[in-house]
């Protein structure tokens, strides 16, 4: 079997001899890295898990007994200690790998086999030879394995104790010592009285009476992981600033902000636990320069449950986030907040087929105004709105906005606004500063150092109206109710986000001059217990905007200087007419168009009371493309009318024309696909139309069909392409194509 790993390995050891396994290539912490305020967050290393000291903040106590234990001629010999070797070879007990050795297998990665240990000799060897004894001790004190995947005595320090290395006790130091030979074994609950012994053993060996009291101490390991801050944060710095780096940096980070915002993810995650979550992430910047002030990667960054993933930096789908981009540049086009926008089922064309959406709630609220769909994040007003844009519009804007997108705009189609692209959380964060600043957009700045970088936005004062909208807590009252998580004591837009069978949950919120962006969810992909962003990541990062502006309240949101205030009909949106019965105010980016509402308009109604007698009737007159709508609902004029008379045999004598009959499903151009695994006689299709003229008739594929009462055909799928046509008087009046695989 060792053949087969030689060559592999060989060409390893070549290339490491080649590096020499330098300690100072990369290996060696020596950038020391302080928050904004000059508080220490710790030191960089360029690899995960280790949380390296400088040799001279490791106590001299700890070094004599690591050196004690593991390698007392150290400072003696070249790398090989020979009267060692040679007393391991005699006695076959081993154990004669210097500290160097033990570097060079933990630098490299080399495996531990009879036929390495000369390799690793060797390369010790020209270790010693580029290299000072306090580099190589350094490098070890700060690299070698302990249990859990930590890495260093000074995260050790904290895993075994809770404790700084500063503060260890002389047991503590001789544990940490010891526990170098044998950190699975010998950190066992059931070995507790071995590693007792092991650790009196080698204090024993100092000779002194200052050590013999520590061997009476007691010995207590952590039952619990312990809490270090910034860990991912750390992490993604050694990952971000360029090399080799200084002895020093200054970053944007607050640590005072980031401890709390750890706290708090912790206490979120375990809250949401029973429904299903199992990790989360947050982050906060200042849009005004870009400042990352929060980045908290991971709940537990301990946790065995995949607590080093920095759930920041993985890609996922954001769900309804990318409506407030969709919104935003429909703004900028000319729609306005009042727009009238159709939350009816639909169905759209993709490069998949056809996408059939649905909301949330599952239910469909007819014709809705612009400001009222964004804000309760209804899905088909979003993708009609899209559709009507193009969506290479808000692909285009997204890449502009710094979103990698992987795919072309046609895989991705409508469903691009309900979030169905892969995008990290940082990432967004970052796009979303569009929001505050307008028109511009700013990238996130690590170190004080830096320069501010801004990119130019594809969205504009559309931004503003959007955020406006996100703000209003009346608007959103029908998804989120009457108090929601996103009531804080001044201005801040939010935005919820969940993504396909509740896998992610996000939300966003930004305030004049800070964003910040949460996401709970579970790295292995599994669905959580239906947690919304009510329930999920909103109270999360509603705790983050909070703490962010506990010493400041932020500005107020200015508006463009072209808004403009109009009051509309609550229904149609137009500029009130004398029927309407419901008046609101709405913001425009511009004088509108005024057109009087012609929706609430008063029909004749027979028969309507008590007495019998005739009176007229204000009742709400829908456009043809929402009579479908109107009738499914108890919406149509007869049975709005019915309602206000309290009688259901009322007629209606005058009735507006609801025009022309028009086939609003299927679509022209749709592709349907059997299921294998249901009975033909069991797959049908809904055709329905909107406007009812009278003497119409569904004709497919040459042969006629009577519509229902409310105008739909129940059709059999048969495969192949059809034609659909409305009939009226052997006149052919709408006609679509259809495909069925």
């Amino acid at each position: 079997m060792w053949l087969i790993e030689l060559i592999p390995l060989t060409s390893l050891l070549l290339t490491l001899w080649g590096t020499a396994v330098q300690p100072q290539q990369g290996s060696l912490a020596v950038t020391e890295v302080r928050d904004r305020r000059g508080e220490r967050i710790g030191f960089l290393d360029f690899r995960p898990g280790v949380k390296p000291r400088p040799l001279a903040e490791i106590p001299q106590r700890l070094r004599e007994l690591v050196l004690l234990a593991e390698d007392r001629r150290f400072y003696q010999h070249g790398g090989i200690d020979f009267p060692r070797l040679l007393q391991a070879l005699i006695s076959q007990e081993g154990g004669a790998s210097t500290i160097t050795q033990q570097w060079v297998r933990v630098r490299g990665g080399i495996p531990r086999h009879w036929w390495t240990k000369p390799w690793v000799m060797a390369l010790a060897l020209k270790v010693e030879q580029n290299a000072s004894k306090t580099q190589i001790f350094e490098a070890y004190l700060n690299h070698i394995p302990f249990s859990g995947g930590v890495e260093g005595v000074g995260a050790a320090a904290e895993y075994y104790f809770g404790k700084d290395l500063a503060t260890l006790s002389p047991g503590e130091e001789a544990t940490l010592a010891v526990l170098i030979r044998s950190p699975v074994g010998l950190a066992r609950l059931e070995n507790t009285e071995r590693l007792r012994k092991t650790r009196n053993a080698l204090l024993k060996l100092k000779g002194d009476d200052g050590w013999a009291l520590a061997q009476s101490e007691p010995l207590q390991l952590l039952k619990q992981k312990p809490r270090s801050f910034a860990l991912n944060y750390l992490e993604y710095l050694a990952r971000s600033i360029p090399r080799p780096a200084p002895a020093m940096v200054q970053v944007t980070l607050d640590l005072a902000l980031q401890r709390q915002l750890e706290d708090t993810v912790e206490e979120e995650i375990a809250r949401l636990r029973r429904r299903g979550v199992r990790h989360g992430a947050v982050a906060v910047m200042d849009t005004t320069n870009g400042d990352l002030l929060a980045y908290v990667g991971s709940a537990d960054y301990f946790s065995e449950d995949a607590g080093r993933i920095d759930g920041l930096q993985v890609p996922r789908q954001p769900g309804s986030l990318l409506k407030a981009f969709t919104y935003a540049l429909a703004f900028d086009e000319g729609h306005s907040a009042a727009a009238i926008l159709p939350d009816t089922p639909g169905a759209f064309r993709s490069g998949n087929g056809v996408y059939r959406p649905r909301n949330y709630d599952e239910k469909f609220s007819g014709p809705r105004r612009a400001r009222e769909a964004l804000a309760n994040s209804l899905n088909l007003p979003a993708l009609m709105l899209l559709d009507q844009l193009g969506p290479h519009r808000l692909y285009e804007a997204l890449l502009s906005l710094g979103v990698p997108l992987k795919r072309e705009a046609d895989y991705y189609g409508v469903g691009l606004t309900l979030g169905n692209a892969e995008i990290t959380p940082f990432t967004l964060l970052q796009s979303f500063s569009a929001f505050p600043r307008r028109r511009d957009w700013v990238s996130a700045r690590i170190l004080l150092s830096e320069e501010i970088k801004t990119h130019r936005s594809p969205i504009k004062d559309g931004a503003w109206l959007v955020t406006d909208i996100l703000k209003d807590r009346h608007a959103r009252m029908e998804a989120f109710g009457e108090r929601t998580v996103f009531d804080v004591p001044f201005e801040m837009a939010a935005k919820t986000g969940t993504s396909t069978d509740y896998r992610d949950n996000w939300a966003i919120a930004w305030t004049k001059n800070h964003v910040a962006l949460a996401w709970v969810g579970n790295h292995d992909q599994r669905p959580m217990q239906r947690v919304s962003g009510i329930t999920g990541a909103g109270p999360l990062v509603r705790a983050t905007m909070l703490a962010t502006h506990t010493h400041r309240v932020p500005e107020m949101f200015t508006p463009p200087e072209s808004v403009v205030v109009r009051p509309i009909c609550a229904v149609s949106g137009m500029t009130p007419g004398p029927h309407c019965p419901r008046i609101v105010e709405e913001k425009f980016l511009s004088l509108p168009i005024e057109h009087e509402c012609d929706w609430h308009r008063p029909v004749l109604a027979q028969q309507c009371g008590m007495e019998g007698s005739s009176r007229e009737v204000v009742a709400v007159h829908y456009p043809e493309e929402f009579q479908a709508w109107a009738h499914d609902h108890n919406e149509s004029l007869e049975a709005q009318v019915a309602r206000v008379c309290e009688n259901p045999e009322v007629s209606v004598a005058k009735i507006a024309s609801v025009g022309k009959s028009v086939i609003t499903y299927p679509l022209d151009g749709a592709i349907f696909a059997l299921d294998p695994d249901l009975p033909l006689e069991r797959q049908s299709l809904s055709l329905r139309m909107s406007g009812r003229e009278k003497q119409i008739v569904w004709e497919v594929d040459g042969k006629r069909f009577q519509p229902s009462e409310s105008g739909t055909l129940d059709w059999p799928l048969e495969r192949g392409r059809h034609v659909i046509r409305l009939v009226k008087d052997d006149v052919v009046t709408e006609e679509v194509r259809i495909l069925v695989r």
